[in-house]
C-alpha cells in the first residue's frame, strides 16, 4: 500500500489525537464523568460559535432542558435537563437536524445510559 515508511513515526500521533477526540471521559475511579441527567451528543456540521448558538437556541426552547454546552472543537453537545425530563432518539434526532446539523450518535443519556 505504501512504499515509503515515512508516515510509521506519525502513527502514534495520529492514534492519540483519535482517542482524545473521542467524547468518553472517565473519572479516575472507572465512574463516567458526564452529568447525571444530560445528553451528550456528537454532532456533525459544528464550524463556529454562531452554529453553537442556533444548536443552543433549538434546545432552550425545548420544555425541561436547563442549559445547552457546546465544545465545537469535538462536535459534542451536552444537553442537561431537569431530572425525569426525557427525549426519545428520534426527537433528539429532528431538534438537531432542524438546527441545521447532523446527529452522528447519542453518547450518554440521563441516568448514565449509553448508547
Amino acid at each position: 500500500m505504501f512504499r515509503s515508511k515515512s508516515w510509521m513515526p506519525l502513527f502514534p500521533a495520529v492514534l492519540l489525537i483519535t482517542a482524545l477526540a473521542l467524547p468518553m471521559p472517565v473519572r479516575a475511579d472507572g465512574s463516567n464523568a458526564y452529568p447525571k441527567d444530560s445528553y451528550v451528543l456528537q454532532v456533525n456540521g459544528l464550524a463556529c460559535p454562531y452554529c453553537a448558538y442556533g444548536l443552543e437556541k433549538q434546545f432552550a426552547r425545548q420544555r425541561g432542558v436547563t442549559k445547552t454546552d457546546i465544545d465545537i472543537v469535538k462536535g459534542v453537545a451536552v444537553v442537561h435537563v431537569r431530572p425525569g425530563t426525557r427525549f426519545t432518539d428520534a426527537r433528539l434526532k429532528r431538534l438537531v437536524y432542524d438546527a441545521g446539523f447532523a446527529l452522528r450518535r447519542i453518547v450518554h443519556r440521563p441516568g448514565g445510559g449509553r448508547s
